[in-house]
């Protein structure tokens, strides 16, 4: 179906289709193309100067992260219950069992209180935190729709417990906590760029490294774990003076997950854009919660010390169906809240913490409006009204 008015289409100009032509003329589409790097170079310098591994899906992303902070098969991994399905999906991956934790009411995150009060119960070992003989190995914290998560809570157990935590800030590019970019908190962040997204490549994504923690094993991986000429070296002195002539040496299980020279082409032009985006995309959030609140919408509950990136502006409303059958007959694109995790036949054997009540809640009530940064002022009041008339 063409819709009228978006969810959130990607923001393309005239700029950006030169870039990807660029790339086609020169001959660089591949994950050997230098704009890969390139693109690494400038989300570095936004995420603080920390390194950055492009690679070609959010979920790659995510598979990637958590294997680096020490996820093997048999462990457990804290997860929301409430969030896309690529969180769990990336943890089942690996072979490893998500604990689903439930939201706080009204709110779209992760329930801290229900994460101090599982880890309290938990064994604490020298080889790490326990929970009925498995390892609790570590959390994948969401920041849903955007909006950051609880953190306060979240970092001080993370530290508390040894249990390290991976930001999933797929939706989160431009969302801050305490004045610190979303991805650069926990040991590993991850980012999406698919044509939902703020930033778009098309499909990709990118593992962020925190404060101490290298990413030599994630760009290894992302690249197959092809050694180097200096590795091949050092594993086969015997080859000598050959261990130069581009021998194909893998030194681990590795997957084909490096971001194409295309999509990173596309991405170094979207960057550019990214602040007028993101000014664009407030305006639309603030005339959401100017218009509706008053008529007794309800809005997801704000961490403190949070910014949000307003990518998709999501509500309660008194019967979801109704709204989202208006918005559709007007040709308006809306959809509902994920449903909850513990909801999907392949999860409903995971251990679920809370009871998943409250991710119910927001998911028979909860809806994500259109909120693209090319849309008009026009077409958010039209959304406004259609959602003001199923009140």
């Amino acid at each position: 179906m063409s819709w009228k008015i978006p969810l959130h289409a990607p923001w393309l100009g005239e700029e950006d289709a030169e870039s990807v032509f660029q790339a086609v003329k020169e001959g660089w589409i591949s994950s050997a193309s230098p704009s890969v790097n390139a693109f690494e170079s400038v989300m570095s310098q936004y995420f603080e100067g920390r390194e950055v591994v492009a690679v070609n899906s959010g979920t790659a992303a995510l598979y990637l992260a958590l294997r680096a902070v020490g996820v093997v098969a048999g462990d457990w991994v804290l997860v929301p219950d409430l969030t896309f399905v690529a969180a769990v999906q990336a943890v089942k991956m690996l072979g490893a069992t998500p604990i689903l934790v439930d939201t706080p009411h009204q709110a779209l995150h992760m329930d801290p209180d229900l994460v101090e009060d599982f880890l309290f119960g938990c064994e604490n070992k020298a080889e790490g935190v326990f929970w009925q003989g498995k390892r609790v190995s570590a959390m994948l914290v969401v920041h849903v729709m955007g909006i950051p998560a609880d953190m306060e809570l979240l970092l001080s157990l993370s530290e508390k417990y040894q249990v390290p935590m991976v930001e999933d800030a797929a939706e989160a590019l431009g969302s801050f906590w305490k004045e610190k970019p979303m991805g650069t908190l926990g040991e590993m962040g991850c980012l999406s760029f698919n044509g939902n997204k703020i930033i778009s490549t098309g499909g990709g994504g990118a593992v962020i490294g925190g404060a101490g923690q290298s990413l030599q094993n994630v760009r290894s991986w992302s690249v197959q774990a092809k050694a180097g000429e200096a590795e091949i070296a050092e594993l086969f002195p015997e080859m000598g003076a050959s261990a130069g002539l581009g021998h194909y040496v893998h030194t681990d299980m590795g997957f084909n997950f490096r971001m194409t020279g295309i999509a990173a082409s596309l991405g170094i032009s979207q960057w550019s854009q990214l602040e007028n985006a993101l000014e664009r995309k407030m305006q639309w959030s603030d005339l959401y919660f100017e218009a509706l609140e008053p008529a007794g919408v309800k809005f997801p509950k704000m961490p403190e010390h949070a910014l949000w990136n307003s990518w998709l502006n999501t509500v309660f409303v008194p019967d979801r169906d109704i709204t989202l059958r208006a918005l559709k007959e007007k040709g308006i694109e809306a959809r509902p809240i994920w449903m909850p995790m513990h909801q999907l036949p392949f999860l409903q054997n995971c251990p679920n913490i809370g009871g998943g009540q409250q991710a119910m809640l927001n998911f028979d009530h909860g809806i994500s409006l259109p909120s693209g940064p090319g849309l008009e002022v026009e077409e958010v009041l039209e959304v406004i009204a259609v959602v003001k008339s199923t009140l």
